[in-house]
């Protein structure tokens, strides 16, 4: 006998039942129902933010992504002691972004090479190439995207940040009416 697809018993399907969209959920992770997810803008700061020291050697564009960041947020969101390094890169991804701009920007898009033959001898004529910087700029381009899914520089990235914090929000106020209980008892 061939081996064949196992039965759908041994996946937990039974024969003939039908599941529901929510029994495919993970029901543990599932929001609450009174939980409404909110945007960073309705959180309210509970201090002023201050800014860590700028790290040496950024450029002023740079220094202004650092205190952009780091002013952005209520105070709590992103922590120096965390954050900073994942920031640091951000800023640092900035400067050589601009800096392979300006190569693209002095050099061309395009760049003429001369034509050589196998031995590496140079013949008559040339062609032309793209900018290798091109191919930098899309991939400092991309791991400025990723840094900034994860501090929330892109409007996706800030409405999951404001989910999780929703939750902490949340878990907050519980905290906060609990202990209210616990000092009305002992008073």
């Amino acid at each position: 006998m061939a081996p064949g697809p196992l039965p759908n018993s041994l996946y937990g399907n039974k024969p003939g039942r039908r599941r529901s969209a929510g029994a495919r959920q993970n029901r543990r992770h599932a929001p609450s129902r009174d939980l409404v997810p909110v945007g960073l803008g309705a959180l309210e700061p509970t201090d002023t933010v201050e800014v860590p020291p700028t790290p040496a050697g950024l450029s002023p564009e740079a220094v202004e992504v650092w205190q952009l960041v780091w002013t952005a947020y209520p105070a709590g969101v992103l922590s120096p002691e965390l954050d900073s390094t994942t920031v640091e890169r951000l800023c640092r991804l900035t400067d050589q972004r601009a800096a392979l701009v300006a190569a693209v920007e002095e050099r061309g898009a395009l760049l003429e090479e001369p034509i050589q033959n196998a031995r590496g001898e140079i013949l008559e004529g040339v062609h032309v190439v793209a900018n290798p910087a091109l191919a930098m700029i899309a991939k400092t381009d991309r791991a400025i995207d990723a840094i900034g899914a994860q501090i929330g520089t892109s409007p996706a990235a800030r409405a999951r940040l404001g989910l999780v914090m929703a939750y902490a929000q949340q878990a907050s106020a519980g905290a906060r009416r609990v202990l209210a209980g616990m000092t009305k008892e002992t008073a």
